[in-house]
């Protein structure tokens, strides 16, 4: 009788492992994701102002941080002054051939100080640029992380002093190689989020990556040496929330959380998938 339930349980457990990995795929290869600009000086100065710190929330266009603009007001001043002198130096040859008539010789010293002042308007635009670099601005809104630098600090133009994690994520799962041929773009998924355990949100798979993971590897494997060993390869796929699923809990959930996919395989086939991914923002 106790063999004949081990047996009946065997198969019962059986069964279902058959007929779940008939009609569904799912992968816990799976992290959430998001767009993080890095924000980095263009010119080298001496950091003034800090006006974030980590964690805060930043709109597009704010001010992030300040160099002190001492360098640059002073170039914007010398060259301003040229500016002045040619100006000066032209309005004189002009007054000159009024009196004297214009020659060959006052034509050409005139088309020089021209092509000099054409030079210099340029060199006090660049100034102005310049100048204007000391401000560092949101390009994007999100939240500040990593925050590198404090007031005092001699930069370097492109060092990273910030990163700026933009509101709105997705997941990228990777499945294997094996998965792939019951999968396709648009199809429905349910998505289990690690730290919200009991929760399972919906979405659907926008699109899957052109290579393998290992293809996109800093050193990708050499399969053409002596001790090639097989291994089932892992293709990345961008998986968006349907509208509204995030609602009220984007402030518990952050990029690289790890999270499980499933895919029901019973659904129907999806219509092809166009246009430009749009991650789900709350």
């Amino acid at each position: 009788m106790i063999l004949l339930m081990v047996l009946f349980l065997a198969t019962c457990i059986g069964g279902r492992m058959w007929w779940r990995s008939e009609n569904f795929e799912e992968t816990d290869n799976a992290y959430l994701a998001a767009s993080i600009s890095t924000i980095a000086p263009r010119i080298v100065g001496t950091v003034s102002k800090v006006w974030v710190r980590n964690n805060q929330q930043v709109q597009a266009g704010d001010v992030l941080l300040e160099l002190d603009p001492t360098d640059q007001q002073v170039r914007r001043a010398q060259v301003e002054a040229q500016l002045n002198q040619l100006d000066a130096q032209l309005q004189q040859a002009a007054q000159i051939e009024q009196g004297h008539g214009m020659s060959a010789s006052s034509s050409a010293s005139r088309a020089v100080l021209q092509a000099q002042k054409a030079v210099v308007v340029e060199q006090l635009r660049e100034a102005k640029l310049q100048l204007d670099y000391n401000k560092i601005v949101a390009p994007v809104s999100g939240r500040i992380g990593r925050r590198n630098v404090e007031v005092g600090e001699r930069v370097q133009a492109g060092q990273q002093l910030f990163a700026i994690v933009q509101d709105g994520v997705w997941v990228r799962a990777n499945f294997k190689e094996t998965q792939l041929a019951r999968l396709s773009a648009g199809q429905q998924v349910g998505i289990q989020i690690d730290a919200l355990p009991g929760r399972k949100f919906s979405g659907r798979i926008e699109s899957f990556s052109p290579a393998s993971g290992a293809e996109f590897a800093l050193l990708p494997a050499d399969n053409a040496t002596g001790n090639f060993t097989k291994i089932v390869q892992r293709v990345p796929a961008t998986i968006t929330f349907d509208a509204d699923e995030l609602k009220g809990v984007a402030d518990h959930i952050a990029p690289g959380m790890s999270a499980v996919i499933e895919i029901d395989l019973r659904q129907e086939k999806p219509a092809p998938v166009a246009g430009r991914f749009v991650p789900a923002v709350e």
